[in-house]
């Protein structure tokens, strides 16, 4: 059994609540994290190691390209 812990995060990607749990294997950890968040996005970690994350990079818009005044 190793100790893993759950960072359930806001959809903007701060961390709301983090926890820690025994679990057999990082699959019972990850399962156990999911039905945890609620559907918010999350990370499972055992130790200084991230097993899972659900969370993906927000899409970077490019900013129109500066010109100046006529």
């Amino acid at each position: 059994m190793r100790e893993y812990e759950f960072k359930i995060c806001r959809f903007d990607g701060t961390v709301s609540l983090t926890t820690a749990a025994t679990h057999l294997n990082a699959d019972a950890a990850i399962s156990a994290a999911f039905r945890l968040s609620g559907g918010k996005p999350f990370e499972v970690w055992d130790g200084q190691r991230c097993v899972y994350t659900s969370l993906t990079a927000v899409p970077r818009i490019p900013e129109p390209p500066t010109k100046p005044a006529a």
